[in-house]
């Protein structure tokens, strides 16, 4: 606790003392004495997206691999610890941007703040109004699309990431809307065994992000 008082006094953060009810209030039964109040993380506006890709070219070809563009869009997200979950990878992975639609994310709240560790906060945070034109944009910017279809013969495993890429991914049990498969310049499967036929959008999202980064930092 004096190390957490230490860095506010440094970063001219003004401290309250409450007591243990009012601080469980303010952030919840697992806060462990400390809560902070602050504004939400500003989401970066959709016209942002086409300098992000800017280590791509017409031809969806890189300079080097340090400077793959590598996004993550999700179509229809409807549980924000699910979206804190997916932040948290994505800053693990060094994404370079998420997508969200507009229609269903209306801000960071502090249940994705929570659920991401506060690195949601540290991944830029895309808007897109209408998704399947966002990905057009992408496409144009030479981005490839994939998309994650359960049903997809093509492995993710055998999937070379080392491109310019944005991973896709639908909400659990309906996937992909319409619009969005067909902007998809891939349909790619997470390979499983046994009788799960499925992954938690967040797990998915995980699972990609890794491979992807596994990928791009293997010895050629």
């Amino acid at each position: 606790m004096r190390a957490v008082l230490r860095l506010a006094e440094k970063n001219g953060i003004a401290v309250e003392e409450r007591d243990a009810d009012a601080i469980e209030n303010l952030a919840g039964e697992h806060a462990q004495g400390v809560a902070a109040l602050s504004d939400p993380p500003p989401m970066v506006a959709e016209s942002e997206l086409k300098n992000m890709c800017a280590g791509a070219n017409a031809n969806g070809e890189s300079g080097g691999e340090g400077d793959l563009p590598l996004f993550v869009v999700i179509d229809r997200v409807w549980d924000p610890r699910n979206l804190g979950a997916c932040l948290r990878s994505a800053a693990a992975c060094s994404v370079t941007a998420v997508v969200v639609p507009k229609a269903h994310v209306s801000a960071l709240s502090p249940t994705v703040l929570r659920a991401s560790a506060g690195m949601a906060a540290r991944v830029p945070v895309v808007r897109a109004s209408n998704l399947a034109r966002c990905l057009q944009g992408l496409r144009d910017s030479g981005i490839w699309i994939a998309g994650l279809d359960s049903g997809a013969p093509d492995s993710l495993y055998a999937f070379d990431c080392r491109r310019p890429l944005a991973f896709v991914l639908g909400s659990e049990g309906k996937g992909m809307r319409q619009l969005t498969r067909a902007q998809c310049d891939y349909h790619i499967s997470i390979p499983m065994s046994g009788a799960v036929e499925s992954l938690n959008l967040s797990v998915a999202t995980a699972v990609c992000l890794f491979e992807a980064s596994r990928q791009r930092t293997q010895a050629p």
